[in-house]
């Protein structure tokens, strides 16, 4: 599964993406833009949208169909975050998405 982690520079995706990419190990692949328009996040096709909404008086663009949205880092996001991914693949594998 491909996701993509995006966001206004310095709202913590590399951060996020670490720990993350050694959580799924494996099963995903994530890519980490700052994308500023729909059109980007189209062409990297993702199957997963993080969106990072972390920066205070910061406008970012917002792309459709968020599936997981950060507004606050907290020391564990990642896992939080890991937890969601698993329970979306395992919705995905029994056709429910």
């Amino acid at each position: 599964m491909k996701i993509l982690i995006c966001g206004p520079g310095g709202s913590g995706k590399k951060t996020l993406a670490e720990p993350l990419e050694e959580l799924l190990k494996d099963s995903c692949t994530i890519v980490v833009e700052a994308c500023t328009n729909q059109l980007q996040v189209d062409e990297i096709d993702p199957e997963y949208i993080v969106w990072m909404d972390t920066l205070d008086n910061v406008k970012t663009f917002k792309p459709n169909n968020v599936d997981y949205h950060i507004a606050e880092w907290f020391n564990d996001t990642h896992t939080q975050l890991e937890k969601a991914v698993i329970r979306h693949i395992a919705r995905k594998e029994k056709g429910e998405l």
